[in-house]
């Protein structure tokens, strides 16, 4: 399943970034969507990992791999955070 929610987030990314490249803004509407979908899944895996990490400092668990916990859609949150620039960037001014 959270394989196919990364291919989603992908495509959305995707679909918009041949008009991005090209100049137009048609595809601004696909950055701000991917961005959106980025931060709501990459959020719940962050907030999963910390409650991970807070059942191993209560004493539940036995151990805590920081590397073990982090899945795609946290580096693909990561990765993405220089396109919130872009983004402001290019609707600053906008008329919404």
């Amino acid at each position: 399943m959270s394989i196919a929610v990364l291919l989603v987030i992908s495509a959305t990314y995707l679909m918009g970034a041949k008009s991005l490249v090209s100049g137009r803004r048609e595809g601004l509407s696909f950055l701000m969507g991917g961005l959106f979908l980025s931060g709501a899944v990459g959020g719940l895996y962050l907030l999963m990992t910390g409650a991970d990490w807070l059942m191993y400092l209560l004493g539940e668990v036995e151990d805590f791999v920081a590397l073990s916990e982090i899945s795609p859609a946290t580096v693909l949150l990561i990765v993405a955070l220089p396109l919130v620039l872009m983004m402001r960037k290019m609707t600053r001014g906008m008329a919404w």
